[in-house]
């Protein structure tokens, strides 16, 4: 439907679209994607280096639970936002009992905030493979890297970093595509992007060809998401180096250094999921207060079954392929060992 769409476009709409929305639309999605690409590799990389291959106090606790603002969906990130940082929200009420600040207001509304606020629900696909990337590699290769005269700042990113990148690049990979296919953060915060014009296309134009036609834009925008980072894979060369305990040694972190660490990591919990489910049991209690609540539970019921039943069907199909898999490569091998060179 998608594909076949193309052979009779809709020339008005795209005509319209061509002039008034689909430039802006392009900038949006642009900087949209590298924007959270940007924000999820810093924030993701670090995460992974300090709870992955340093040691420093609560590195056992913030290893787990800075991959819990995963749980968060990006539009329910967006509307705790938008509840606390709009214009009479409480953060800017506070701001404006400040002296100098009375009056004054800032535009939540924007590409760095929908930014912020993707990218602290996304960065824990780039954390936890970085973590177990920096993880496997251990202080072994750093002091190596030492030996040869490199700093620890210059040997990370000379060493561990390069290592890394297949890890850190599938991440990224799984970012994207979450950026190019949200719809309610998005939405939430008035910010067009091709998701935004597809449901504009179908439900404001009533044409549910131009909408096939700029879903499958999106859909080869994807996948050429897929076959670069398969390609960057492909032209890696690296080996596991986790064996060993020598391998798995951390570098201790004490003083000012395991302080700012440990801070840095509180901040990012407070912000991406303590804040958010502060105000979800918020909005939650007044609910219960006003009667509500009994008007809830179905939708509740249906939701956790529904998140039951995607669990399973996952956890299935990521089961059988991975057996599928290794059944092929083991047919592999003993195909090469039944036919020597």
């Amino acid at each position: 439907m998608q594909v076949s769409s193309f052979l009779t476009p809709e020339k008005e709409i795209w005509q319209h679209l061509s002039t008034t929305l689909l430039p802006d639309l392009i900038m949006n999605t642009v900087f949209l994607v590298s924007g959270v690409a940007l924000f999820t590799a810093v924030i993701g990389v670090s995460l992974g280096w300090f709870t992955g291959a340093c040691d420093f106090p609560g590195r056992r606790f913030f290893s787990w639970s800075l991959a819990l603002p995963m749980a968060l969906p990006a539009y329910v990130m967006a509307f705790i936002f938008l509840g606390l940082m709009d214009f009479n929200g409480p953060v800017q009420q506070l701001l404006r009992t400040v002296p100098g600040f009375e009056g004054r207001m800032f535009e939540v509304r924007s590409t760095p905030f929908v930014v912020m606020v993707m990218g602290l629900t996304l960065y824990p696909y780039v954390y936890l493979l970085s973590r177990t990337s920096f993880m496997n590699q251990g202080r072994a290769i750093l002091e190596a890297s030492r030996t040869l005269g490199l700093r620890p700042s210059r040997a990370f990113f000379k060493v561990a970093l390069p290592m890394s990148r297949p890890w850190i690049v599938s991440g990224l990979a799984l970012v994207l595509m979450e950026s190019l296919a949200d719809f309610g953060a998005v939405s939430i915060f008035n910010y067009d992007t091709f998701t935004t014009a597809i449901y504009k296309s179908w439900f404001g134009f009533f044409s549910l060809k131009a909408a096939a036609q700029l879903s499958s834009l999106l859909v080869i925008l994807a996948l050429t998401l897929v076959f670069v980072e398969g390609l960057f894979k492909k032209r890696m060369r690296y080996y596991d180096s986790s064996r060993g305990a020598v391998a798995r040694t951390r570098l201790k972190l004490t003083g000012w250094p395991s302080l700012m660490v440990v801070a840095y990591c509180s901040t990012i919990l407070f912000v991406a999921f303590i804040v958010p489910i502060l105000q979800l049991a918020l909005w939650s209690m007044k609910v219960v207060r006003s009667g509500e609540s009994t008007a809830y539970l179905e939708v509740i019921l249906k939701t956790l079954f529904l998140g039951a039943a995607a669990a399973a069907i996952i956890c299935l199909a990521a089961v059988l392929l991975a057996y599928s898999r290794r059944r092929i490569a083991q047919r592999r091998l003993r195909g090469k060992s039944t036919h020597p060179a």
